[in-house]
């Protein structure tokens, strides 16, 4: 049961729920805006997640609990989207924008902290639209193997 609290705790750490940050700015100011969401999947040992009752998955609410895993669903991302040297914050809700589109660039990247030098994903600069007109989001997906972190903390 150690390991289940362990795990349950991890997953909450883990996924990216910026939508609880309150104090963040619109990004649907600029000229070309996007939007992006980021989807967590976490890997158990089978016999983790076979320790939860049926209240206990019923209650782990935006999450899929499967055999071996917990599938998140599609939350705003929190971090920053950059192109070429022109960085934004990604709003609360996962909208982002840019007054406009660097010459020659064809590929934007999103970073979880303005300081990161690897990008935790990226996009097509052709996701982008015109403010006002419909946006498709864009999905990063994330997957974490807990096992090793369960049995370190044993």
């Amino acid at each position: 049961m150690r390991k289940l609290a362990i795990a349950l705790l991890i997953l909450i750490w883990a996924c990216p729920l910026s939508a609880q940050k309150e104090n963040w700015t619109t990004g649907k100011e600029g000229a070309y805006v996007g939007r992006v969401l980021a989807t967590v999947t976490m890997t158990f040992p089978q016999e983790v997640l076979g320790q939860l009752t049926p209240e206990q998955k019923a209650s782990l609410t935006g999450v899929e609990v499967q055999k071996d895993r917990i599938v998140g669903q599609a939350l705003p991302f929190g971090g920053y989207a950059r192109l070429g040297d022109l960085m934004w914050m990604v709003d609360r809700e996962g909208y982002f924008s840019f007054n406009s589109i660097p010459p020659g660039v064809v590929e934007g990247q999103f970073f979880q902290q303005i300081i990161d030098t690897k990008p935790v994903g990226s996009f097509p600069v052709s996701k982008l639209v015109k403010q006002g007109s419909p946006i498709d989001p864009i999905i990063l997906h994330f997957t974490k193997d807990v096992k090793d972190h369960l049995d370190a903390m044993e």
